[in-house]
């Protein structure tokens, strides 16, 4: 395997084939002027966890940083291994695509709270501990504290926990099995009290997608 995007095929365009340059350029060309900017500041890429599933999400795809660009070549290296049918789309982060993504997810988290509690199950954390990626923050949000202010919205817990430049959490609370090293991420555990439950969740990448 390499970390260099050599070749690549459009999806929809089995008979065209780019260097990593040359496609990421297709799609610069045909994105809007908002997009173009996004592109050129806060340009990743989007490794599929399962390149045989038919529809992807944002959510189906690992975020990793653009490491590298052989101009010579046209290539694009990125921050993993990747292999021979692999797919790869390009995304950019986005403060206000983060932000409503991590409150739908714990918009989410709310609502299964309260269905526990309306069947009798007290269930409230008592602390949360959150590790978010140090590509958030200022850098992202342009305001501090932003991650633990918005689950401080959701959660009356004390929160706890630290900047990491990469982590390790599944795709979803309700499949927490495999895992990945994720970039750009939020992590958050919610620690309940002995015979409850923990819920865990992950924000799971600041970015939008830029091609399908």
């Amino acid at each position: 395997g390499t970390n260099m995007l050599q070749e690549v095929e459009i999806y929809g365009k089995p008979s065209a084939t780019f260097s990593g340059m040359g496609a990421l350029r297709y799609v610069f060309e045909r994105a809007t002027t908002g997009e173009q900017t996004l592109i050129q500041n806060d340009l990743v890429v989007g490794v599929a966890r399962d390149e045989f599933k038919d529809s992807l999400s944002e959510d189906d795809f690992v975020i990793r940083q653009i490491i590298g660009i052989d101009q010579k070549a046209g290539y694009l290296g990125i921050a993993q291994t990747l292999r021979p049918g692999q797919r790869i789309q390009f995304h950019v982060r986005d403060r206000e695509f983060a932000d409503v993504k991590m409150e739908n997810r714990l918009q989410q988290y709310k609502r299964s709270q309260l269905a526990s509690v309306l069947e009798g199950n007290c269930n409230s954390p008592v602390g949360a501990l959150m590790l978010a990626c140090e590509g958030r923050g200022v850098g992202l949000f342009r305001d501090r504290n932003h991650d633990s202010s918005v689950l401080g919205q959701f959660v009356s817990a004390p929160v706890g926990g630290l900047f990491c430049s990469a982590e390790i959490a599944p795709a979803s609370a309700a499949a927490p099995l495999p895992t990945y090293i994720n970039n750009f991420t939020t992590i958050f555990a919610l620690i309940k009290r002995k015979g409850q439950k923990e819920e865990e969740s992950s924000d799971s990448s600041d970015s939008s997608e830029t091609d399908k």
